[in-house]
């Protein structure tokens, strides 16, 4: 980390101009970064305050940066003029904020999505070279699908959404059964359709293909294990991605 043109402070965006430019969002030194994509040299740079997002429009060379809560527009990275500038209403505590420049269309198309709340999508729409009124875009919430698993035997494919609840297709019958396990971890196929699910801080559960609870016998009578494989995770926020369960 540094000042100087070969360093960085707290990188926070990436986009490429097409033409072998790489430009960074260099958020800690409050500027914009432009580095030669073949070996990676400093070719040059110009300020703005705490950059965290940037795109390049392919045709008109025009940048598009996220500073602070300001979207805005400066005519290139050479001699970067400022063009636009549009406010954007703060982000609450624990939201996310994204954008997305539409490199394809002209008058060129912004799009700001949220983590969370009512204003999930909005769409920006350039007119004479300046920023629009921000426009919502229909959408609509989703569900967060995560931990995706196979059967065994290929014919089912088990999902889970939020904390415990695992969704299982069937793809020859296309039906979905939805089993609440309440499992915390991922969840894993076995034999007959059984789903192993592993605890975050407890060790592993066994089910079997209905949702019964099937405790592990050698287990049962160790107190409040209920059948629980005594398999701890390493107690880290770094939560195991992966573990599999042998077909015999």
């Amino acid at each position: 980390a540094g000042k100087d043109d070969g360093l960085l402070n707290n990188p926070r965006g990436l986009a490429s101009d097409g033409k072998g430019r790489l430009l960074v969002a260099d958020c800690g030194n409050n500027r914009v970064v432009v580095l030669d994509e073949g070996d990676g040299k400093f070719v040059g740079s110009f300020d703005v305050p705490s950059p965290s997002w940037v795109a390049v429009h392919p045709k008109s060379k025009a940048v598009y940066v996220l500073s602070q809560d300001s979207l805005v527009k400066f005519s290139g990275w050479k001699d970067a003029r400022e063009e636009g500038r549009l406010a954007l209403s703060p982000v609450p505590d624990r939201t996310q904020r994204f954008l997305a420049l539409d490199r394809e269309a002209e008058p060129a198309v912004l799009w700001i999505g949220h983590s969370q709340g009512t204003n999930l999508l909005a769409r920006i729409e350039e007119k004479d070279g300046k920023f629009g009124a921000t426009q919502p875009a229909l959408s609509r919430p989703v569900r967060m699908f995560w931990n995706c698993f196979a059967s065994q035997d290929r014919e089912e494919m088990g999902v889970k959404t939020g904390q415990g609840t695992v969704h299982i297709l069937n793809e020859k019958s296309g039906k979905i059964r939805t089993l609440n396990l309440g499992v915390s971890g991922i969840c894993r196929f076995g034999p007959n359709g059984q789903i192993y699910g592993m605890e975050h801080a407890e060790g592993i559960r066994r089910w079997d293909a209905n949702g019964k609870l099937m405790p592990f016998t050698a287990c049962v009578d160790e107190k409040n294990k209920v059948g629980l494989l005594a398999k701890h995770t390493s107690g880290t926020t770094s939560w195991e991605s992966y573990c599999c369960v042998a077909r015999d």
